[in-house]
């Protein structure tokens, strides 16, 4: 067997490892990493990452994450990933094969970034871009997913609240208090709802105007969706995301590099003795 299919076997391996770990001990910790856990951990892998890629040992494992099937079958595996969460609405950040896969993927993705901008390849700007947008938007929603939390409110017309309820159907109060001021729906002429508005009082002074896909800023972490309605109260989602704006800044590095990308062209390789 050459290297390629042993490449392709340790992946299999470890992504079965995965999966059993998943049958013998169930759902991964993932609260136990919340902040500041996360950070510590984010920086330890990132410093033994870059010892292990300056000083090239193991020379198998650099060679294993910089090999081509490496790409493959973690890109198929992540793949795979999505479409489990398409159809599935537990939290995937608590499975085990969930977390082996991402945080496999991201180390590739580091070594692939360091070796191409110690290269010092032709339009390096494109490529750091593309390579550490992509680094930043993965990584800011996998390492954050232990901050990552959301509610759900049942905010009625007239009475305060502050009672709201998580995933798994936890209680929880929450830091401020909602109530429902006014509600309306915009038709289309046939009669057909358009769209939904709830104007909300916050705290009893603040007002907040929510309509779907367009959430109420109420902190620099914390948002409110609208999420269902009727005439006599509404259900909001309050979600609590602090990593958001790593995810943000990998995203718009992501579109800088597509736009260079579209501007520059793909380019052409050119031989050791500077031929196209």
């Amino acid at each position: 067997m050459g290297k390629s299919g042993i490449y392709m076997m340790v992946w299999i391996a470890y992504i079965a490892a995965a999966c059993l770990c998943q049958a013998l001990f169930g759902r991964f910790p993932v609260d136990a990493f919340a902040f500041p856990v996360n950070v510590a951990v984010t920086l330890l892998w990132a410093v033994c990452s870059w010892v292990v890629w300056r000083e090239r040992k193991p020379a198998w494992l650099v060679a294993l994450l910089l090999s081509p099937q490496t790409t493959l079958v973690l890109l198929a595996a992540f793949v795979a990933v999505c479409l489990v969460q398409g159809f599935c609405g537990d939290r995937l950040s608590s499975a085990w094969w969930f977390v082996a896969v991402v945080a496999a993927l991201l180390t590739h993705l580091l070594f692939v970034t360091l070796r191409g901008v110690r290269r010092g390849r032709s339009r390096l700007v494109r490529f750091a871009l593309i390579h550490l947008g992509l680094l930043l938007a993965l990584g800011g929603g996998f390492w954050g997913a232990p901050d990552t939390h959301q509610w759900r409110m049942a905010v009625r017309e007239g009475e305060p609240t502050r009672e709201a309820v998580d995933g798994e159907g936890r209680m929880a109060y929450m830091g401020h208090e909602l109530r429902l001021e006014r509600f309306s729906t915009e038709t289309y002429p046939d009669g057909t709802p358009k769209s939904h508005v709830a104007e909300l009082l916050i705290d009893g002074r603040d007002k907040a105007t929510l309509t779907v896909n367009h959430p109420y800023a109420l902190s620099w972490r914390d948002d409110l969706y609208l999420m269902g309605s009727t005439p006599h109260y509404c259900i909001v989602a309050w979600v609590s995301q602090p990593w958001k704006y790593v995810q943000c800044a990998g995203v718009w590095m992501l579109m800088a590099g597509a736009v260079l990308l579209f501007v520059q062209g793909v380019g052409r390789k050119t031989t050791k003795g500077g031929q196209a």
